[in-house]
């Protein structure tokens, strides 16, 4: 297959978000973006690479306000732009009833 490397995309939920940080931390080259979603990046699990000028891909790091692992994602765009790795994090007010979810926009920075 034909596949173009530039828009490959890995995404996870909850437990898939953990493994979307590890994957695209130890593979970067492999993905152009990820976007793990309400899960717990752990730099004990997927260090950030150490080399200078190590590419990393896009990554949209999304949770909910009220989700335990709010701060941890703040956290980890603050260090992922640290390291100059294009990062958004957003945080959409988190409701059990769908009739109040909020959509969220992603932006992604270049």
């Amino acid at each position: 297959h034909n596949i173009d490397p530039k828009r490959i995309v890995l995404t996870g939920f909850s437990q898939g978000a953990h493994t979307t940080f590890l994957v695209a931390l130890t593979h970067p080259e492999m993905f152009a973006g990820a976007i793990p979603i309400s899960g717990v990046y752990d730099a004990r699990v997927a260090p950030v690479p150490d080399k200078p000028g190590a590419k990393l891909p896009r990554f949209a790091i999304l949770n909910g306000e009220l989700d335990p692992e709010a701060d941890n994602n703040r956290q980890t765009a603050k260090l992922f732009e640290k390291i100059g790795s294009p990062v958004s994090s957003t945080s959409t007010r988190a409701s059990a009833t769908p009739s109040r979810r909020k959509s969220i926009k992603i932006s992604v920075r270049r």
